[in-house]
């Protein structure tokens, strides 16, 4: 009978541990698809690489290599941008893909490459997340358009 009891107290708590892992790993999953937003949308590039895939990273400097004097002057007179998950998909646990839906508020966007930024009271914005090598990255084909 002890050893029963043993049992059942084995199989929960590898159940128990099975959830609380996939929760953390959602949750990882929304803490970098957050910080990448945050430091995106604020034009803090080098800090968003760091929650980038390698691949996606020529995106990025693109648009670092195109900001302007008066792309700085803007931004330093606005507010910060803000960044919240709406929604992450993740269609099953074991799986390395995830796509967040971000919206984002108050941030400074261009127009086209060269052109004159303008600041953008919100937007939604899906970026795809990959599980590499024990971690979520951002991994992007393209740069970010909003669906509003």
């Amino acid at each position: 009978m002890k050893k029963l009891y043993g049992i059942l107290i084995v199989a929960t708590m590898l159940v128990g541990g099975c959830s609380v892992s996939d929760e953390r790993t959602k949750g990882d999953a929304e803490v970098v698809a957050t910080d990448f937003a945050r430091h995106f949308f604020n034009w803090q590039y080098e800090e968003a690489m760091e929650n980038c895939a390698p691949e996606s990273e020529k995106w990025i400097r693109l648009l670092a290599s195109n900001v302007s004097e008066s792309d700085v002057k803007m931004l330093r007179e606005g507010d910060e941008a803000t960044v919240s998950i709406e929604h992450l998909d993740l269609a099953d646990m074991t799986d390395s893909v995830a796509v967040a839906s971000v919206e984002v508020r108050d941030f400074l966007v261009r127009d086209s490459i060269g052109g004159q930024s303008e600041w953008v009271d919100e937007g939604t914005f899906h970026f795809v997340l990959v599980h590499r090598d024990g971690r979520w990255l951002v991994k992007m084909e393209g740069l970010p358009q909003s669906e509003k």
